[in-house]
């Protein structure tokens, strides 16, 4: 009976999987464009093809950056998911979806993964399965899951360094070495992965101190130390020094020079959750979280994740408070609550619920689940929008000499993605007589004109170029002529 029920798990796992891919296809191939999946992947992309291009000592590991723009220097974030895309595009070529490989291979595994932790803790296979089909399902999963960027990337070892240490303190056999390996990959993964793994890390230190330990204990801590230590050496490698670190650690905690309260958190929060999660998960999280929290099987594993997120969250609230993917990490502690929720309700006493019946409920949640990363939402809406500012510039035929993508209402953001498309120093027009000016002298260059920016004045650019698209690629004495006739207004 239990091989049948580990085949039926693996068979709702696979399905759940299938669905994630086909979903992801389409947008796994779009060109990075107007979106935080755009800005993102254009970072991580200028990155790996200077890994590639340049050689590791030259580009400091992809961190030194040959751009349109001229050299620069991005360091913001831990070193691994760069490696992993420039891998990537060694063996498949430079493409989007080879750029963003990555990401879905590690949402797939932390999906995986994170059936194996419910195992692990001594969850039965329906609760297991179904609880991260309902944690996972989500359209935060569905529109980010695919986005390259460190968080995506950065979840899959985490999951894997929880059900290690989960199957150690378990009993079940975790070799020191993989706990050792993994927990520093963590560290090496994401921020979030440097405040999990050190968390890992203080209660392993904590049962040494005891002289409770379990085998894999040190290695934890050996390897968590070993993490930070290499990712303090490549900081300093790539910037020479912690002054932009500081500076960056500076402004997404809030205290920049646009400071955050946790009031703008909890109403990023509340705003970004209607979006990004079915009303029932948002609604039934918290029932989970309290129930997770009570069962002692999970409460190291809820309680770790849950803290991970909390301090990610709020630790540094900017990013929080301007990015609708900040809190990605959150499906995590969603499945592990949701699994517990299951297992309380498939075994309750004096009878427990057939085993047939379990099943059934796990269908149920892996077609919810199914829904739920299917379902449209704003999110992934404004990336397929911002795709076809991506496909204007990867179509454009541009004039020989024409060494700049000259953009219209863009935010700074859009030199990101602009550049990495048209392979031009991107810059601003805000000055309508500069505008008229260049349609004078270059009247043959191309101008990306991006509505929705905000206006030094207040006021949103506008265009009437366009009933059936939102973006409009221009000649420049087009554009000139436009703004005269009153159709354009830049910002």
């Amino acid at each position: 009976m239990a091989r049948v029920g580990r085949k039926l798990a693996y068979a709702l796992v696979a399905v759940v999987l299938a669905v994630l891919g086909v979903h992801a296809a389409t947008a796994m191939s779009r060109p990075f464009g107007d979106s935080h999946d755009g800005v993102n992947g254009a970072v991580w992309g200028f990155g790996s093809r200077s890994l590639r291009k340049e050689g590791v000592v030259w580009s400091r590991m992809g961190t030194r950056r040959r751009t349109p723009d001229g050299v620069s220097t991005y360091a913001d974030h831990p070193p691994l998911l760069v490696v992993e895309a420039a891998a990537a595009e060694e063996v498949f070529g430079e493409h989007a979806w080879s750029t963003r490989l990555p990401a879905i291979v590690a949402t797939a595994l932390a999906l995986i993964a994170g059936v194996a932790l419910l195992r692990a803790v001594g969850l039965s296979w329906p609760a297991a399965v179904g609880g991260v089909a309902l944690g996972f399902g989500v359209p935060m999963v569905g529109v980010f899951g695919t986005m390259l960027d460190t968080p995506v990337v950065g979840l899959a070892p985490a999951v894997i360094l929880l059900a290690l240490d989960a199957r150690s303190r378990n009993g079940l056999g975790a070799s020191p070495v993989a706990v050792g390996v993994v927990a520093a990959v963590c560290v090496l993964s994401s921020w979030q992965g440097v405040l999990l793994a050190g968390l890992l890390a203080a209660a392993a230190l904590f049962r040494i101190i005891r002289k409770r330990l379990h085998p894999h204990d040190v290695a934890l801590v050996i390897g968590g130390i070993t993490g930070v230590v290499l990712l303090g050496a490549w900081l300093w490698w790539a910037f020479g020094s912690w002054g932009p670190l500081h500076s960056q650690l500076t402004v997404r905690s809030g205290f920049g020079s646009q400071p955050r309260t946790f009031g703008d958190v909890v109403r990023a929060l509340r705003d970004d959750a209607r979006k990004l999660f079915p009303v029932w998960v948002a609604g039934l999280g918290l029932v989970a979280f309290v129930v997770g929290l009570r069962d002692v099987r999970t409460r190291l594993v809820l309680g770790v994740s849950l803290a991970t997120v909390a301090l990610w969250v709020f630790g540094f609230r900017d990013g929080a408070a301007r990015h609708d993917y900040w809190p990605y990490w959150v499906v995590l502690p969603l499945a592990v609550g949701f699994g517990a929720t299951l297992e309380a309700a498939l075994s309750r006493r004096p009878r427990s619920v057939p085993a047939s019946a379990a099943w059934g409920v796990a269908v149920v949640a892996v077609v919810l689940g199914a829904v739920g990363i299917t379902q449209s939402v704003p999110a992934g809406r404004t990336q397929a929008d911002g795709a076809q500012a991506g496909r204007l510039l990867l179509g454009a035929r541009w004039p020989s000499t024409q060494h700049n993508i000259w953009l219209i209402g863009a935010e700074h953001v859009a030199h990101d993605w602009a550049a990495y498309d048209s392979g031009r120093r991107a810059v601003n027009l805000r000055d309508p007589d500069a505008i008229r000016t260049l349609g004078q002298q270059r009247p043959s260059d191309l101008v990306l004109f991006v509505p929705g920016g905000a206006a030094a004045a207040g006021r949103p650019c506008s265009t009437k170029l366009r009933r059936d698209a939102r973006y409009a690629l221009l000649s420049a004495a087009e554009t000139a002529k436009a703004l005269d006739g009153n159709v354009i207004r830049p910002c």
